[in-house]
């Protein structure tokens, strides 16, 4: 399934960050995960997960950051 990504500003508002910096939502959003998502916030999500593959990083993604689905 298709999905869009809310973006930093919306989920640094919603949820706050955490010590580190991160989105503080229950299933950790990262500063490196927003410097590899796609300019049009658009990735594909299998059982839960989002696969990056250009740098074989796998992500849990959290409901509540879905903008949209697709």
């Amino acid at each position: 399934m298709k999905v869009k990504i809310k973006t930093w500003k919306e989920m640094k508002k919603e949820f706050g960050l955490d010590d580190g910096g991160d989105i503080n939502c229950p299933i950790a959003f990262t500063t490196i995960m927003e410097l590899l998502m796609p300019k049009d916030r658009i990735i594909e999500v299998l059982l839960g997960m989002y696969e990056h593959y250009e740098y074989n990083r796998k992500w849990f993604i959290d409901e509540n950051i879905i903008k949209e689905k697709l």
